[in-house]
């Protein structure tokens, strides 16, 4: 198990605050250990300030190929108004267990959307191994789990979920790699386009379908954009780690932002 040390909120002052989780803490011999981790009030701003220069390097033109935090833009050229109706299909790649959706949307006002999913596994030689093997083993399991919905035959549209720092452009059928997190590291994928390497192992397959990828921010906040074309329910856009998210749709602000005694927050078009 995994706990958080620390939980950090705004007062109305604007003063940090510090609550010390859960009770557990209170341990005279759990505390003993932990007193080492505990962060002055100094350092604390001085990890508050490197991070918003970080950012801010991300944010500019001359600095951003340098920087530590990319801050990389996501293309929203449009948001769901809640017309929308069909069958799609959905890939979610980010970890060892990689997730295929089927959803169908409809205008029943009772149940407008039905999802089907199944997680498969992505073994640890897949992770390691080359670009294509990993691609290929997307398009295995896709094609799988479509001969499961009996709709081996059909040709849907799939919405790839791909949660790895991604330069994109306007144009949503293509993402640059900039580099792999987590413990992936499939060769000849990075500074290459993810979109044409699925479509192309999607092809291999005889699967018939063609994609577009996504980050897992859009990923968030499009469903709630259907569940509300005038942005009044956010549920849709909170992801891990978030503080605060107004119902707007124009720009995300706030998006675990550490700057407590500013009004000057990050945004991401």
């Amino acid at each position: 198990h995994s706990y958080n040390l620390f939980t950090f909120f705004f007062c109305p002052e604007n003063e940090m605050k510090l609550t010390i989780l859960p009770p557990w803490f209170l341990c005279p011999q759990i505390d003993k250990y932990l007193y080492s981790m505990r962060l002055s009030d100094e350092t604390l701003k001085d990890i508050m300030n490197r991070f918003r220069r970080e950012m801010e390097d991300g944010l500019g033109h001359g600095t951003n190929p340098t920087a530590t935090v990319k801050m990389l833009p996501t293309f929203v050229r449009s948001i769901p108004d809640g017309s929308e109706k069909g069958d799609f299909i959905a890939l979610d790649l980010g970890g060892s267990n990689f997730r295929i959706l089927r959803v169908k949307v409809t205008q029943d006002k009772k149940q407008p959307v039905q999802m089907e999913s199944q997680v498969y596994e992505t073994p640890d030689d897949i992770i390691h191994g080359s670009g294509t093997q990993l691609f290929d083993h997307v398009a295995e399991c896709l094609g799988d789990f479509m001969e499961k919905q009996k709709i081996k035959d059909k040709k849907l549209p799939v919405g790839f979920t791909f949660s790895f720092p991604c330069a994109q452009s306007n144009v949503l059928e293509y993402a640059v790699l900039v580099t792999w997190t987590k413990k992936f590291k499939a060769s000849g994928v990075e500074g290459t386009d993810v979109v044409k390497l699925l479509n192309k192992a999607i092809k291999k397959r005889g699967v018939g379908s063609r994609s577009r990828v996504a980050r897992n921010t859009k990923k968030k906040l499009t469903p709630a954009s259907w569940v509300d074309a005038e942005g009044n329910d956010d549920r849709g856009a909170l992801h891990h780690g978030s503080r605060v998210l107004p119902p707007s749709f124009t720009h995300l602000r706030n998006l675990s932002w550490m700057w407590w005694r500013s009004s000057t927050t990050p945004w991401a078009p």
